[in-house]
């Protein structure tokens, strides 16, 4: 079975629990990070616990564990499990810290004090083994009436558990008719912001266009747009754009390709929304 890091010891993933009191239970109040590796290796391992850092920071949770502490705890983690892969596999982490238990609970016995710091690592291919079709059949964009929530809101430095308005919208976009049916969320001004998991690009005449820095409020998402896909876009000879990108730009299908970077690292493309095709469709 495999084992996962909780509040520094490692044991069985059917043994890694939180209690009903935390604070993550009752307001959502954890950061957390997910990272995968290429060829068994890490992918930007410490830049992503600094990102964590950054939201324990903001959300005052007083954690003991250092950053080389958390980094040393995340590769003890795949070192424990790597034996339980298959040789193919690829390691996806996911840490989570939490706040702990509320003020009210801190004298129940028996229970943790202080934050929880849960490390679990499982094969990659869960998140993406459905995947490889679409690269081919393309999936189709629903813009949903539940909106991005704006950064005056909820800073969106803080990579953080309440996420109920990804779920909304994850469950409208799943009762449309269709299959492949991913969800493309608006900012409350009507722009194009972002998906419930991934980034949102148009590739037209070498131009590749991506919604302006205001209509992101996922800057974990932005993070990996700006120092991924757009140097990578700048070395295939590409200009990059941002540009506040509104609903009926998409229905005019004035564009050629609609990449979606999911934050997985797989880059399908969105060939309709609903029933609307979207330029040409698939290339």
């Amino acid at each position: 079975m495999r084992k996962v890091y909780f509040n520094g010891k490692l044991v069985p993933e059917t043994e890694a629990k939180i209690s009903i009191y935390d604070s993550a239970l009752m307001f959502g109040d954890m950061v957390f990070e997910m990272t995968r590796s290429f060829n068994k290796k890490q992918f930007k391992l410490r830049e992503h616990i600094d990102r964590l850092y950054a939201g324990v920071k903001i959300l005052r949770i007083p954690l003991q564990m250092t950053p080389d502490e958390m980094e040393r705890a995340c590769y003890e983690t795949i070192e424990a499990n790597d034996h339980l892969f298959r040789g193919d596999d690829e390691h996806r982490l996911m840490i989570d810290v939490s706040r702990g238990l509320l003020g009210i609970y801190q004298d129940i016995e028996g229970l943790h004090k202080g934050p929880n710091v849960i490390i679990a690592d499982f094969p990659l291919r869960w998140t993406v083994a459905t995947m490889g079709a679409l690269f081919d059949k393309g999936i189709n964009a629903v813009i949903t009436s539940q909106r991005a929530i704006p950064g005056q809101l909820l800073d969106p430095k803080i990579k953080n558990r309440s996420r109920i308005h990804y779920l909304m919208a994850n469950i409208e976009a799943g009762q449309i008719e269709g299959d492949n049916n991913w969800a493309l969320l608006l900012d409350p001004d009507g722009f194009v912001a972002e998906g419930t998991g991934d980034n949102f690009f148009i590739i037209k005449d070498g131009v590749v266009i991506t919604p302006g820095r205001a209509q992101y409020p996922a800057r974990d998402f932005a993070r990996v747009r700006d120092q991924g896909i757009m140097p990578a876009a700048r070395h295939a000879g590409h200009r990059e754009e941002y540009r506040g990108l509104r609903r009926p730009y998409r229905r005019r299908g004035v564009h050629d390709r609609n990449p979606v970077l999911h934050a997985a690292g797989d880059l399908p493309q969105w060939k309709r929304d609903r029933h609307r095709q979207c330029g040409r469709g698939l290339q």
